[in-house]
């Protein structure tokens, strides 16, 4: 099973997703990450994708994994690049199904 939590913006809060299953809303995005990383925790192993208010993977938080290098960005290809796999990323995320 997928151990990837989603942080990001919906309506007027942030929600907390694993991708294929239902999202938990929260008010801020500060509760939604305290949440995430309750989550991750129980499971003893996983990552959190902090998406921001765009919906750009702004930071990764890993969990009893090893932690991936991210290759520096030099070039404009390599953050149109990063655009695109937060946005695929995101839309993956969020096609499961969300809570009400």
């Amino acid at each position: 099973m997928q151990r990837t939590f989603h942080i990001f913006r919906l309506n007027k809060g942030w929600a907390v997703q694993r991708e294929g299953l239902s999202a938990q809303i929260f008010p801020t995005q500060r509760e939604a990450i305290l949440a995430a990383r309750q989550m991750v925790k129980a499971d003893m192993i996983g990552q959190i994708a902090i998406h921001g208010r765009e919906g750009e993977i702004r930071k990764v938080e890993f969990y009893g994994l090893p932690r991936v290098l991210t290759p520096p960005a030099t070039s404009r290809s390599a953050k149109r690049i990063l655009r695109a796999v937060s946005k695929l990323s995101l839309q993956r995320a969020q096609s499961g199904p969300l809570a009400p």
